[in-house]
């Protein structure tokens, strides 16, 4: 069974491009790897989609 990850990226930040960017290229390397990865942005939907997707791993790609 692969490891599921959860990449958060995005953001209100000025950096918001740049995060998301950072997440897409994780999950490339990841998926790549083996890994079963989920991209999702931090806001009301973000405690669900853990609930749901249950990862093993939260990555943070969140920038500024």
């Amino acid at each position: 069974m692969k490891k599921k990850i959860l990449i958060i990226s995005g953001g209100i930040s000025k950096e918001r491009a740049i995060s998301l960017d950072t997440g897409r290229q994780v999950a490339k390397e990841l998926r790549g790897n083996g890994y079963l990865v989920k991209i999702c942005e931090p806001d009301n939907r973000l405690i669900s989609i853990i609930k749901t997707f249950k990862p093993k791993i939260i990555f943070n790609a969140l920038h500024g």
